[in-house]
């Protein structure tokens, strides 16, 4: 048996996110990766759990479509 939280976050102000950052610049909330399809939050406070998720995982391969 698996968990997964499920969460909302806030993200704020959002920058560009660089190697080791621990915490964002002065003004900014949160940072995003290269894509803005990642993003990193530095606080406690910006997450809202919503639901909490159990699943099991199947035995099975799975093939990719992908080369």
């Amino acid at each position: 048996m698996h968990t997964m939280l499920l969460c909302r976050i806030i993200t704020g102000r959002s920058c560009q996110g660089k190697k080791g950052m621990k915490r964002p610049p002065l003004g900014y909330n949160s940072a995003y990766g290269r894509q803005k399809d990642q993003f990193v939050i530095f606080d406690a406070h910006q997450i809202l759990p919503e639901a909490i998720i159990e699943y099991k995982t199947s035995k099975r391969k799975v093939h990719s479509l992908r080369s």
